[in-house]
């Protein structure tokens, strides 16, 4: 559900034009809160015209970057500002169930590797 039409177009070319053709076939294996990896990912790749290279780059330069989310201007947004926060935000772990959430990270993380391998972009 979008608040308007705006919203919805802009969805689908952040990141739903990507998720809609496997969305069903990564429930199989995962819930959809889980979807938000490969979502910040889509999204983040978005920013730079699908160039895998320059979204690296990015990355790498603002790794660690200490940001603070509340401090930006959401009433003129800059989307690369946004996802350096979120890029550099910090999980919360549980440190008991660490080892066990770290094991199902990389099965999940596995299993969106192969569903979009057999589903190509």
């Amino acid at each position: 559900m979008y608040c308007g039409e705006k919203c919805r177009q802009k969805s689908w070319k952040l990141w739903h034009q990507f998720e809609c053709p496997v969305a069903t076939k990564l429930r199989n294996f995962s819930n959809f809160n889980l979807l938000s990896t490969p979502r910040l990912f889509l999204y983040g790749l978005s920013l730079f015209d699908d160039n895998l290279a320059e979204l690296k780059r990015f990355c790498e330069a603002n790794e660690g970057a200490e940001l603070n989310r509340f401090e930006l201007d959401y009433s003129n947004l800059d989307r690369r500002e946004l996802f350096r926060i979120l890029h550099n935000t910090v999980t919360r772990r549980d440190p008991i169930g660490e080892l066990n959430g770290y094991l199902e990270e990389k099965l999940i993380s596995y299993g969106y590797f192969l569903v979009f391998q057999a589903n190509p972009l």
